[in-house]
C-alpha cells in the first residue's frame, strides 16, 4: 500500500468537511452551489419517502447519512448511521460512512471502535483516522497502535514516526520520541525535505538539552 492511500481518507473527510462550508468560502458561484445543495436535498427528502414505505431499508439509511455528510448535517448523518448498521451491523460501506460521520461531528470516542472493526477486517487505511481520533482525545496511548502499524505499513512515510513521537513527549516519554524522531529526520532527508528534517534535528536537540 503506498503512502497516498494511507491518507486518502483523510482526503475524504477534508473534502466533505469543504463542501459543508459556507458558499462564500467556495471557488464557485453562490448560484451553483444552492443548486448542487438543492439536489442533495431533493434526493435526502426521497429517500426519506423510501424509509417510510420501507422502515427497515437499510441502504436508503447509509445513503441519507452520506448525503447529509456533504452537507455538512454531521449529527444526523450519526443518526442515520446508527440506524444503518442496527439493521446491517458488518456492511462495510456502512461502517466506513459511519466512521466518517463520528469523526467529523467530533464524536471520536464512539469512532475508535468503528475504525477497529474496519481495520479487523482489513480495511488498514483507517489506522489513520483511528489514530487522529484518539490524538484528538488526547488519549495518546489509544492513538498509538495505528501509528505503528502505519509505521509498519509505509516504513517510507515519515510522518507515522513523527506522530508517534509526538504522542511520547505528550506523556512525558523522551526516550522512544527521539528515536521516533530521529527515524523521521532520516526519513526527511532521503526524500530531500531538508526544512522537515531541519526542524526534527532541532527537535531533537531540545529534547537532548532539557
Amino acid at each position: 500500500m503506498g503512502c497516498w492511500h494511507s491518507w486518502s481518507l483523510v482526503g475524504m473527510a477534508i473534502a466533505t468537511v469543504h463542501i459543508a462550508q459556507p458558499f462564500s468560502a467556495q471557488a464557485v458561484s453562490v448560484t451553483e452551489v444552492a443548486r448542487i445543495a438543492k439536489n442533495i436535498t431533493v434526493l435526502i427528502e426521497n429517500y426519506t419517502r423510501a424509509i417510510a414505505l420501507n422502515p427497515q431499508y437499510t441502504e436508503a439509511y447509509g445513503i441519507r447519512s452520506f448525503l447529509n455528510l456533504l452537507l455538512g448535517n454531521f449529527s444526523t448523518a450519526v443518526t442515520d448511521g446508527d440506524r444503518a448498521l442496527a439493521l446491517s451491523p458488518n456492511n462495510r460501506d456502512l461502517q466506513m460512512i459511519q466512521s466518517l460521520a463520528l469523526f467529523l461531528s467530533g464524536d471520536f470516542r464512539r469512532s475508535i471502535p468503528v475504525f477497529d472493526r474496519l481495520i479487523a477486517a482489513k480495511s488498514t487505511d483507517y489506522h489513520l483516522l483511528r489514530g487522529i481520533a484518539a490524538f484528538l482525545m488526547g488519549d495518546y496511548a489509544l492513538s498509538r497502535p495505528s501509528w505503528t502499524a502505519l509505521t509498519q505499513l509505509t516504513p517510507k512515510d515519515p510522518i507515522p514516526f513523527a506522530v508517534r513521537a509526538v504522542t511520547y513527549l505528550l506523556e512525558q516519554n523522551p526516550k522512544p520520541s527521539l528515536a521516533d524522531l530521529r527515524q523521521a529526520a532520516e526519513l526527511y532527508r532521503q526524500q530531500g525535505n531538508i526544512q522537515s528534517y531541519n526542524e526534527r534535528m532541532d527537535a531533537i536537540r531540545q529534547i537532548e538539552n532539557r
